[in-house]
């Protein structure tokens, strides 16, 4: 029996107007009055027999008009008909939509190992082994939505079939039906076959397939489809397998330093009905360095901590392991860190050579390096280096880990701008206000900067020894203030400040700034603003004998240790990890003198170039093809040297789900726009069918039926 599609549905929404011949048939009704006289009565008798056949005739016509308001809603909406093809052509083409998405290495049920991938593998082969007449198929992989095999002969098709294998990459039914779409080939399809486990899609799936359908009336002028699933027949039972996957991982300090104790946590699911215990290692270059054991509930999720230390400086690319279970795929997690061992601090200062009293800065430079020695911070080796810009440029900050702006009085716009740059890329700086007289050009020249607005602030003095300012409502769960929880490490709020600078948040910033602490009456004290990837920090407070005893102090050196370690570039232990599919960006400065950028993949031994391209931020390149999980090299090479980072990418977690398949939900939408084929699922081989629009054919009914409408208005008026 044929089955019918319609290409423009949003033509039916005329289809009140089917109700328009009823309506004038109906209005045109007319109540006569009977009068009966009775040398009439004969020709009544006629005339009521004349009133039938008319009657007739009105019922005809409205049926005429009706079926010729109908037709034409069908003909503009282009009806398709479908009819079985039982001896198709020779040559005929049909395309293969093969689901290689990593989830289909999962193994069913205990006492049957099978994996879903064989299963989809056998059933494709199934379909192009009982195609007739020398058909040709393209293969349409999961791993290459935009690409295929070409046409292919049926042998050659079973050999391509045969030698396919998993890929890392999320199936998206959508995205690959998009691509074919667009081939053009596509409306000389004779059909096209989806085989899947349909055990996960992409986030949103379900959406994006319908919004694609909705909005894409083309799609019905190719062949129709059949969705051959193959995964699980009951999914609580495959879940009965032994399945943990790790979902995240990250390290507990923000800053690994060389030589420190670290912790690396990761999250760890099990997808399984019964409690799993197991242990998670840590490798390098395929050495094991820890390991530590774990348990897990049903669908548990899970913290593991591996502790290690890393002697050296430098970048490591470290994987997560799990031992093998019913997914393998989901066993690895692959990260990137980056030791240090040294902290280069860059102070700024200004100042009269001659005057060689009043450095507000030195007090900061000795607790930094005191007595001009190696300072050490919890294995950090700190090295301060001093500039005084009222004998040297401006710098480029990015030798530096972070910055210390101290008393600078006349900055130039210059300055700001490669500070500000510094801020967004990553970088830290602390702002020590100068003298009154130069608060509000020092203010101006970083007010994309600093997290307070010091414009119109004038610093007050205590009028004695006696009275003075403490630090107060201080946050002792911030970095920098930690170690003073336990009042035997010292009461930081005991130093004396004899002066301050009285000042508020910033109105369009304040919601973006935090205060670590205040003077009295709510004056804050030190306060932090994060600027794209960095961190902006101001201090209120004089650090040098005239303003305050904190210099003094035996905190003091700590204080500005915290807040030093607490600002630097790399309080990230190293880069992120990514996801399979996302694209990798990286940033370069003009003055980098970038002269090329290229990438090797982990799954290449060969690099790639790549394009350096423009924006309004700057220069910058990206990796885009990342469907592979491990390791990719970015090589920087300027005029002088060549640098490599590394950027680690995972698979995506939602392939290790079994909560539900997606047969029944992407069969619905493709039957609801009449994209499925009527037969059920393919049992032997293809069963082909002529697909015919009958547009013309209506439009030539439509004629008949007009002048069968002529003709019966004709009668009417007789």
């Amino acid at each position: 029996m044929p089955s019918f599609s319609f290409i423009n549905t949003s033509y039916f929404l005329l289809m009140p107007l089917i109700l328009l011949p009823v309506l004038i048939h109906l209005i045109s009704q007319k109540n006569r009055k009977i009068i009966d006289y009775p040398s009439l009565k004969f020709i009544r008798a006629a005339y009521l027999k004349k009133a039938r056949r008319l009657k007739i005739n009105e019922i005809l016509l409205l049926i005429v008009r009706t079926l010729i308001t109908a037709l034409l809603i069908f003909a503009f909406a282009r009806m398709l008909m479908f009819l079985p093809d039982h001896a198709p052509a020779a040559g005929q083409k049909y395309a293969i939509i093969i689901d290689n998405s990593y989830s289909g290495a999962y193994t069913d049920i205990s006492n049957q190992p099978a994996k879903y991938f064989d299963a989809i593998k056998t059933r494709a082969a199934e379909i192009i082994s009982g195609a007739q007449n020398a058909p040709l198929f393209t293969i349409c992989p999961a791993s290459s939505p935009g690409g295929d095999s070409g046409f292919l002969t049926q042998p050659a098709a079973l050999e391509y079939i045969k030698n396919m294998n998993y890929t890392c990459r999320i199936f998206s039914i959508t995205d690959t039906v998009s691509a074919l779409e667009k081939k053009e080939y596509y409306q000389d399809l004779a059909g096209v076959y989806a085989v899947s486990d349909f055990i996960s899609a992409e986030r949103g799936e379900e959406a994006k397939l319908n919004a694609y359908t909705d909005n894409n009336p083309a799609l019905k002028k190719g062949p129709r489809f059949e969705l051959i699933n193959c995964g699980p027949e009951n999914i609580i039972q495959a879940r009965g397998n032994k399945n943990l996957s790790i979902i995240s991982a990250r390290v507990s300090d923000e800053r690994v330093a060389a030589g420190k104790p670290l912790q690396i946590i990761c999250k760890i699911k099990n997808h399984s009905l019964h409690n799993i215990s197991s242990e998670v290692s840590l490798l390098s270059d395929g050495v094991k360095l820890a390991s530590t054991a774990f348990g897990a509930g049903p669908g548990e999720i899970c913290d593991a901590h591996i502790n290690h230390v890393f002697m050296n400086s430098g970048e490591y690319a470290l994987k997560l392991s799990l031992a093998d279970d019913a997914l393998a795929f989901d066993n690895a997690y692959n990260m990137v860190i980056n030791p240090v061992s040294s902290l280069y601090v860059l102070i700024l200062c200004q100042h009269d050579a001659a005057d060689r009293e009043n450095y507000i800065y030195k007090y900061v430079s000795a607790a930094l390096n005191p007595l001009n020695s190696i300072s050490i911070k919890d294995g950090l080796i700190i090295q301060p280096l001093i500039i005084n810009l009222a004998n040297n440029p401006p710098l480029d900050f990015k030798n530096f880990d972070a910055v210390i702006i101290s008393g600078v009085k006349d900055a130039s716009a210059e300055l700001s701008a490669k500070l500000e740059k510094y801020v967004n890329d990553g970088g830290g700086v602390l702002f020590l206000p100068p003298e009154g007289p130069y608060l509000n050009s020092f203010s101006k020249t970083f007010s994309r900067l600093m997290p307070l607005d010091l414009s119109s602030a004038t610093p007050v003095s205590s009028p004695d020894d006696k009275n003075y300012f403490n630090l107060c409502n201080i946050n002792y769960d911030h970095d920098i203030f930690n170690i003073y929880k336990n009042k035997i490490s010292g009461d930081i709020g005991r130093p004396k400040f004899y002066k301050i600078i009285p000042c508020g948040t910033r109105d369009k910033t304040a919601s973006e700034v935090s205060v670590a602490a205040d003077f009295e009456n709510g004056i804050p004290a030190l306060a932090e603003r994060k600027i794209g990837r960095g961190i902006s920090m101001i201090f209120t407070g004089y650090l040098d004998p005239a303003g305050s005893n904190i210099s003094d102090s035996p905190l003091f050196v700590p204080f500005i240790h915290q807040i030093a370690y607490y600002i630097n570039k790399n309080r990230r232990a190293g880069t992120r990890s990514y996801t399979i599919g996302e694209t990798i960006r990286q940033t370069y400065g003009v003055n980098e003198r970038i002269s090329g950028v290229s990438t090797l993949k982990p799954d290449s031994a060969v690099e790639s170039r790549l394009d350096i391209k423009t924006s309004s931020d700057g220069l910058y390149s990206e990796i885009t093809d990342t469907f592979t999980p491990g390791f990719y090299t970015l090589f920087k090479k300027s005029d002088d040297k060549i640098t490599k980072k590394l950027f680690a990418v995972n698979h995506d977690a939602r392939e290790s789900e079994l909560i539900s398949s997606d047969y029944e939900v992407f069969t619905s939408i493709f039957n609801r726009h009449s994209l499925l084929k009527s037969a059920a699922a393919v049992s032997q081989g293809v069963k082909s069918e002529k697909k015919t629009e009958v547009t013309p054919y209506l439009f030539l009914l439509i004629l008949i039926l007009m002048a069968i409408e002529s003709y019966l208005t004709y009668l009417i008026k007789l």
